[in-house]
């Protein structure tokens, strides 16, 4: 298949975040190569102007979803990451900026092995004004020799993107994860196939109002950082007996 004749689904949670939030949608429906291409926004119940800067795109490959109450992030990306109806799909954040070859990339290595079920880059970290601020977000993890390991996978939500098949192995998510990008990535590392792209493909902002971050807020307790992990492997066990089973 030729690499522009795969469509492509976006999955962007947001809750007041109309400070980034247009610069984000532009730069990723800029490289959309075809009317399917969609960019599906779950707001979750956003005070703001959010929904208005959304709505204010008029386009018709933007579907615009409204949650009645707060659900939290992670129900939130689960409830748009369900409606991907495309063989590629991303995950997008509110404030961040895609990189314009970022599309094309994951679409060439996707294209070249179809069998890969997670592909994930690396990105540049600017500040809340799009400035460089230094390494990228894989220079400042720990150096590690496995790419994924169980207790600190260094893929990282703005960057990933999975296949439809891959799509029905992550979902549901299972109830009092931490991390929705972590429980992709572990699982997709053990029950799938996964690839790395060497080139930096997004810039994700540092600022202090994002939901999640680096470098703005401090550490977990190791307590709650043990807990999480304990959890994240008991539900990983039984997505796996669930797989292997019912394959």
């Amino acid at each position: 298949m030729k690499i522009n004749n795969y469509s492509v689904s976006v999955c962007m949670a947001t809750y007041n975040g109309e400070k980034f939030v247009g610069d984000q949608i532009k730069s990723i429906i800029n490289q959309f190569s075809n009317n399917n291409d969609e960019l599906i926004i779950v707001d979750d119940n956003s005070k703001d102007n959010t929904v208005k800067i959304i709505e204010d795109f008029d386009c018709p490959q933007i579907v615009l979803l409204r949650n009645k109450s707060n659900i939290g992030v992670i129900k939130t990306f689960e409830k748009s990451i369900k409606r991907a109806k495309n063989p590629l799909i991303f995950l997008s954040d509110q404030d961040d900026i895609w990189m314009p070859h970022k599309i094309s990339v994951y679409k060439t290595a996707f294209s070249r092995n179809e069998n890969i079920d997670l592909l994930y880059s690396d990105h540049f970290l600017v500040d809340h004004n799009a400035k460089l601020i230094g390494k990228t977000f894989l220079d400042k993890q720990m150096p590690l020799k496995i790419p994924i390991p169980i207790f600190n996978t260094r893929c990282h939500g703005p960057g990933l993107a999975f296949s439809q098949r891959a799509k029905n192995i992550i979902l549901p998510f299972p109830k009092k994860i931490s991390s929705h990008d972590k429980w992709i990535a572990i699982t997709l590392s053990l029950l799938g196939r996964v690839k790395f792209i060497t080139v930096a493909c997004q810039f994700y902002r540092i600022h202090s109002k994002q939901v999640c971050s680096i470098g703005i807020k401090g550490r977990r307790p190791l307590d709650i950082i043990i807990k999480s992990r304990l959890n994240m492997l008991i539900n990983l066990f039984k997505r796996s007996l669930e797989y292997y089973l019912f394959k």
